[in-house]
């Protein structure tokens, strides 16, 4: 809340009891803060002095809350009086031998209520009484110089144009993905139950690239044309492009990651022969022996010793071992079809995911 603070001095005119004193006034949008200070004069035993602080108009006078200081007798009649008429809680006062020689007070006058008070030349009386045992005697009228409740200025808002709405980028494709769902990879994952995967197959134990191979062609072609166009897309970054080496499981463990990694470098060379893309941005998992996806794809598959496969898969660590038990079932003949029908959809490298994020305005 934007505040105008005003210092104002309130005039003494009777007869020595005040000095004069400074009025710290604070206009904000819907009040007028007083803080004042009021002298005090010591009354005789049997008397009270009543000090009532009265913010003037032009239209309306408004009293804030009084000042007392009582003297010792008066104060004990006050307390004798609450006592046997059993009253409640005695009104606050100040006692005579432990006067201050002034107080501040601090008064919030609400707009709302008071109107006047932003309308109106104001001034701050003080209305001083003597109050005894049967009679209230005033003893003087203080008043300050006028001063005026001052509307705080309204700042001045530049209209900024809305920011233009962020929105995804506009191919279509499931290899994106916003950064927000980015994930590395580990061996848990089967991916190729992941929605929009590009696939670049290889044959048995190559690393080159060969676009005559299976569907690589078509495969390759969208590859290219979706890193281009993210990497030109002047409303989005490509943060993380993610490719995943796979081997087939037969052979040797070491050769098999060897050939892993060797594939997915291999089509990240590729992508950066045709796009500039810069290292960095690159994720290259080696992803070794596919066995997570071998796994998947017997669970799939129908074929004659499915459950044994499965059987040893789950109960034998060693990759090598794996190998050994699955030729030797049933002479031979589920390795067979194994052999034909689901290794080589293994050899890949996988071009999983760009990742991306919104262009900071």
């Amino acid at each position: 809340m934007k505040k105008v603070v005003l210092f104002i001095l309130l005039m003494v005119l009777s007869s020595g009891m005040y000095a004069q004193q400074i009025i710290q006034a604070v206009s904000t949008d819907d009040e007028l803060q007083l803080r004042y200070e009021l002298p005090l004069q010591k009354p005789a035993s049997s008397y009270a002095v009543v000090v009532t602080p009265l913010l003037c108009g032009t239209t309306d006078t408004l009293a804030l809350e009084p000042v007392v200081v009582r003297g010792a007798q008066n104060a004990r009649k006050l307390h004798r009086d609450y006592v046997l008429n059993h009253r409640d809680e005695e009104p606050a006062y100040i006692q005579a031998s432990r006067m201050p020689a002034s107080v501040v007070r601090n008064a919030n006058i609400s707009l709302a209520a008071h109107p006047w008070v932003a309308q109106e030349q104001l001034t701050l009386a003080a209305k001083v009484e003597r109050e005894g045992c049967c009679e209230v005697q005033t003893l003087g009228m203080t008043q300050s110089l006028a001063f005026n409740y001052e509307a705080p200025e309204k700042p001045v808002v530049a209209v900024v144009p809305a920011p233009k709405p962020k929105e995804a980028p506009a191919i279509d494709s499931p290899v994106l993905e916003h950064i927000s769902k980015y994930r590395p990879y580990d061996e848990t994952r089967v991916l190729r139950k992941e929605k929009g995967l590009l696939y670049v197959y290889f044959p048995l134990q190559e690393v080159e690239i060969d676009a005559d191979y299976r569907d690589n062609a078509d495969k390759l072609k969208q590859i290219v044309d979706i890193t281009r166009q993210m990497m030109d897309d002047p409303d989005h970054s490509v943060m993380i492009i993610q490719i995943i080496g796979l081997s087939s499981v037969e052979g040797r463990e070491g050769l098999n990651k060897q050939l892993a990694g060797e594939r997915a470098e291999a089509l990240k060379r590729y992508i950066q022969e045709r796009v500039n893309v810069p290292d960095e941005l690159f994720e290259v998992a080696n992803g070794g022996a596919a066995w997570t996806e071998f796994r998947d794809q017997v669970n799939d598959a129908e074929f004659a010793g499915k459950e044994q496969v499965l059987r040893i898969i789950d109960r034998t660590a060693d990759g090598n071992r794996r190998q050994w038990l699955i030729r030797q079932l049933q002479d031979g003949k589920p390795y067979q079809y194994i052999k034909e029908h689901l290794l080589p959809d293994e050899r890949n490298a996988g071009y999983i995911r760009i990742y991306w994020d919104y262009v900071e305005e």
